[in-house]
């Protein structure tokens, strides 16, 4: 039971990799199924540029727009009027606490598997 609540339950994300031209939008869902005895926070979303860099923040700001249903814990992203340099893995991290059977940090956070978005310059 500890393990599982430690794991805090699923968080999916979907699609795995979208490919646009320029000035199209995309958009990435994220849901976070908790397990018993775990608190669900947040709902972050990060996007990482090439191979082995860092998760940068993503700007919550005109063109990306985060919506939420925190009843379900269900969240998109959404990236209107697409920029060549948008083109990433776009990642979500959900953040939860773990009620019982946590020792020292009771929060905790589970990324999303990704979402490889491509932007092509429009012709």
């Amino acid at each position: 039971l500890c393990k599982v609540l430690l794991m805090g339950g699923n968080l999916t994300q979907t699609p795995t990799s979208l490919s646009r031209k320029e000035c199209e939008s995309v958009s990435i869902q994220c849901v976070f199924e908790a397990a018993s005895g775990v608190t669900f926070k947040s709902m972050e979303f990060f996007r990482q540029i090439g191979k082995g860099t860092q998760l940068v923040s993503i700007p919550v700001d005109g063109r990306f727009v985060v919506k939420a249903d925190r009843v379900s814990a269900s969240f998109s992203l959404e990236i209107n009027e697409l920029e060549v340099q948008d083109g990433a893995t776009y990642y979500c991290r959900a953040r939860f606490d773990a009620n019982r059977c946590a020792v020292g940090k009771r929060e905790k956070t589970k990324d999303g598997t990704g979402t490889a978005v491509i932007v092509t310059k429009s012709k």
